[in-house]
Protein backbone atom coordinates (compact mmCIF):
# COMPACT_ATOMS: atom_id res chain seq x y z
CA UNK A 1 0.00 0.00 0.00
CA UNK A 2 1.57 3.36 -1.04
CA UNK A 3 1.96 5.80 1.68
CA UNK A 4 -0.39 8.65 2.91
CA UNK A 5 2.14 11.24 1.42
CA UNK A 6 0.52 12.55 -1.97
CA UNK A 7 4.26 12.34 -3.69
CA UNK A 8 4.43 8.79 -2.62
CA UNK A 9 0.67 8.50 -4.17
CA UNK A 10 1.45 10.37 -7.77
CA UNK A 11 2.75 7.78 -10.80
CA UNK A 12 3.69 8.46 -14.26
CA UNK A 13 1.46 6.28 -16.84
CA UNK A 14 2.10 6.08 -20.43
CA UNK A 15 -0.39 5.01 -22.88
CA UNK A 16 0.55 3.11 -25.69
CA UNK A 17 -2.58 0.78 -26.07
CA UNK A 18 -5.36 -1.54 -24.67
CA UNK A 19 -2.75 -2.86 -21.81
CA UNK A 20 -1.49 0.19 -20.65
CA UNK A 21 -4.90 1.79 -21.10
CA UNK A 22 -5.95 -0.78 -18.44
CA UNK A 23 -3.16 0.03 -16.33
CA UNK A 24 -3.66 3.64 -15.93
CA UNK A 25 -7.21 3.71 -15.14
CA UNK A 26 -6.98 0.95 -12.56
CA UNK A 27 -4.18 2.64 -11.01
CA UNK A 28 -6.18 5.99 -11.26
CA UNK A 29 -8.40 3.73 -8.39
CA UNK A 30 -5.22 4.32 -5.80
CA UNK A 31 -3.18 7.17 -6.84
CA UNK A 32 -3.12 10.13 -8.46
CA UNK A 33 -2.31 8.41 -12.03
CA UNK A 34 -1.57 10.92 -14.32
CA UNK A 35 -1.38 9.59 -18.40
CA UNK A 36 1.92 11.54 -19.46
CA UNK A 37 0.94 10.82 -23.47
CA UNK A 38 -1.41 8.48 -25.01
CA UNK A 39 -1.62 7.44 -28.77
CA UNK A 40 -5.60 6.41 -28.53
CA UNK A 41 -5.77 9.50 -31.12
CA UNK A 42 -4.01 7.87 -33.88
CA UNK A 43 -5.15 4.55 -33.22
CA UNK A 44 -1.79 3.35 -31.18
CA UNK A 45 0.47 3.46 -34.14
CA UNK A 46 3.23 5.68 -32.82
CA UNK A 47 3.75 8.08 -29.89
CA UNK A 48 4.91 11.29 -29.16
CA UNK A 49 8.40 12.28 -29.11
CA UNK A 50 9.43 11.60 -25.28
CA UNK A 51 10.40 15.60 -25.04
CA UNK A 52 6.08 16.41 -25.14
CA UNK A 53 5.37 13.71 -22.36
CA UNK A 54 4.11 15.46 -19.54
CA UNK A 55 6.01 13.85 -16.92
CA UNK A 56 5.50 14.67 -13.15
CA UNK A 57 9.04 14.99 -11.96
CA UNK A 58 7.40 14.24 -8.00
CA UNK A 59 5.96 10.66 -8.96
CA UNK A 60 7.00 7.86 -6.96
CA UNK A 61 7.24 5.73 -10.19
CA UNK A 62 6.90 5.47 -14.13
CA UNK A 63 4.69 2.58 -15.72
CA UNK A 64 5.25 1.49 -19.44
CA UNK A 65 3.75 -1.33 -21.21
CA UNK A 66 6.78 -2.77 -23.51
CA UNK A 67 4.26 -4.67 -25.97
CA UNK A 68 0.36 -4.03 -26.48
CA UNK A 69 -0.24 -6.68 -28.31
CA UNK A 70 -3.44 -6.19 -29.36
CA UNK A 71 -2.96 -2.98 -31.31
CA UNK A 72 0.79 -4.36 -32.48
CA UNK A 73 2.89 -1.04 -30.48
CA UNK A 74 6.24 -2.39 -29.21
CA UNK A 75 9.22 -0.26 -27.98
CA UNK A 76 12.11 -1.71 -29.28
CA UNK A 77 14.61 1.08 -27.91
CA UNK A 78 12.48 2.63 -24.82
CA UNK A 79 14.09 5.96 -23.84
CA UNK A 80 15.05 5.05 -20.31
CA UNK A 81 17.12 8.51 -19.80
CA UNK A 82 13.69 10.60 -20.06
CA UNK A 83 12.70 8.95 -16.73
CA UNK A 84 13.61 11.42 -13.64
CA UNK A 85 15.84 10.15 -11.70
CA UNK A 86 14.79 8.22 -8.33
CA UNK A 87 11.99 7.10 -9.79
CA UNK A 88 10.69 3.85 -10.21
CA UNK A 89 10.71 1.73 -13.85
CA UNK A 90 7.97 -0.82 -13.59
CA UNK A 91 7.17 -2.07 -17.14
CA UNK A 92 5.05 -4.88 -18.36
CA UNK A 93 6.67 -7.35 -20.40
CA UNK A 94 3.28 -10.04 -20.38
CA UNK A 95 4.42 -10.57 -23.77
CA UNK A 96 8.37 -10.19 -25.10
CA UNK A 97 10.00 -10.31 -21.59
CA UNK A 98 11.52 -14.10 -23.25
CA UNK A 99 11.72 -12.74 -26.93
CA UNK A 100 14.31 -10.58 -26.35
CA UNK A 101 17.91 -9.61 -24.31
CA UNK A 102 16.60 -7.46 -21.34
CA UNK A 103 18.59 -4.65 -19.51
CA UNK A 104 17.70 -6.06 -16.03
CA UNK A 105 19.46 -2.78 -14.57
CA UNK A 106 17.23 -0.08 -16.08
CA UNK A 107 14.38 -1.79 -14.07
CA UNK A 108 12.65 -2.13 -10.78
CA UNK A 109 9.76 -3.72 -11.21
CA UNK A 110 9.37 -5.89 -14.18
CA UNK A 111 5.71 -7.99 -14.12
CA UNK A 112 3.95 -10.48 -16.38
CA UNK A 113 0.08 -11.73 -16.75
CA UNK A 114 -1.63 -14.66 -18.14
Amino acid sequence: MLGDDATHKAANYLTTGTWSESAVAEAKKYCDATEIANNKGNKYAFISEPAEWKIKEDATFFHYCDNETIQGFEFHDFPHNIVPKGQLMVCDMSSNFCSKPIDWEKYDVVYAGA
